[in-house]
């Protein structure tokens, strides 16, 4: 099936290509696993399974993850027990060698949904770039999003190191461990649900976030970012493109959740989706199949108009309760990867189980 197209254009959806244009139109494949700015990642393809059921920190959900090539991990964010609606988060790592969890980890209070972040390595010093200062969503009153971005150092102690957002977290007390007022970054008043992600090859910052209800992304230069905050260059603002909708039992039409986002070369990329068995969408928790998760890519050149594509992804369709976690791309060995991200129970049926895991597969060829 070739990719559905979309245009950003203020959030306005075009007409489908028919399928014999779109495949006319599709350059020939190639077998690049360098960074080539003007290749996507084919996201029609079948997707090829990395690594099951793979436990974390904690048995709650997956929020996202960053790959880190230089210290061989994959980091994780994770929803805190009881934390959502504070915005509270978990921050550990798997080693990539042997897809185990270090029993070392940071407790976040305070700093959002964690959609996304950055693992930066400084010399001997790991960095993390993520959202904070977390506000309730009216929208979504069991969840908190991050209304500024900020940066840390990553602190390996035992028993953990839990970081405050602020003094203004619920459960700060004095001389706890914030994050310091010179490393945050405020984009504008108003914004929220912030996101953040950088591209592993070009080391170009990606910043989404709703105004006004309407998602926006903007892209800097991480160096740039770094020396001068947010008043650093901006490469790239546009909107995001339009999110595909599913059908509930009563026949209306609702979006589906965002549920990550990564860059890479002049291409970003979204996956959105409900969990399997969620309230109204017909579907239930064990079944072999799903109601759809879409992969998407959108061009950040004005030149393409900002123009979108999507399409559905069967990966992961036989995991109990499965739910999208985040999207990112992996620099292996064996050549550049977009890597989708699953949470579901570590039971065999899933049904009513609460002690979840995480699944990773990945899509390979550039085109």
């Amino acid at each position: 099936m070739p990719p559905r197209s979309h245009r950003s254009n203020r959030r306005s959806f075009l007409k489908t290509f028919s399928a014999v244009t779109a495949i006319a139109s599709l350059p020939a494949l190639r077998s690049v696993w360098a960074c080539v700015p003007t290749s996507h990642f084919d996201i029609t393809t079948d997707s090829t399974t990395i690594q099951k059921f793979v436990a974390l920190r904690d048995d709650t959900v997956m929020q996202s993850f960053c790959f880190d090539t230089a210290q061989n991990r994959l980091w994780t964010l994770q929803a805190s027990h009881g934390g959502q609606t504070a915005g509270d988060l978990y921050l550990s790592w798997i080693d990539l060698s042997t897809w185990t969890t270090s029993s070392q980890y940071m407790s976040l209070k305070g700093f959002g949904h964690g959609q996304g972040f950055y693992i930066e390595n400084s010399g001997s010093d790991t960095w993390v770039w993520v959202e904070c200062d977390a506000l309730a969503d009216a929208t979504s009153p069991y969840e908190a999003f991050g209304t500024k971005l900020c940066r840390f150092q990553w602190v390996s102690s035992s028993p953990a190191t839990t970081i405050y957002s602020s003094t203004d977290t619920p459960g700060y007390t004095t001389g706890a461990t914030i994050v310091s007022t010179a490393d945050k970054y405020d984009l504008s008043p108003g914004c929220r649900h912030l996101t953040v992600t950088v591209d592993p090859c070009n080391s170009r910052m990606l910043i989404r976030s709703l105004e006004s209800s309407v998602p926006w992304i903007r892209i800097y230069d991480l160096s740039d970012v770094k020396t001068n905050g947010l008043t650093a260059t901006l490469l790239h603002h546009f909107t995001q493109m339009t999110i595909e909708s599913d059908t509930t039992t009563s026949g209306a039409q609702v979006a589906e959740p965002l549920q990550g986002v990564a860059l890479y070369g002049n291409f970003v990329y979204y996956i959105s989706g409900f969990e399997k068995g969620h309230t109204g969408m017909g579907t239930t928790c064990s079944q072999p199949t799903a109601q759809p998760t879409y992969l998407y890519y959108q061009s950040t050149l004005p030149d393409d108009n900002h123009a979108g594509y999507s399409a559905p992804t069967t990966a992961g369709y036989s995991l109990p309760r499965r739910e999208p976690e985040g999207i990112g791309v992996w620099q292996a060995s064996s050549g550049s990867r977009l890597v989708l991200g699953f949470s579901g129970p570590a039971d065999s049926t899933g049904c009513g189980a609460n002690s979840f895991v995480s699944s990773f597969y990945s899509k390979d060829t550039l085109m």
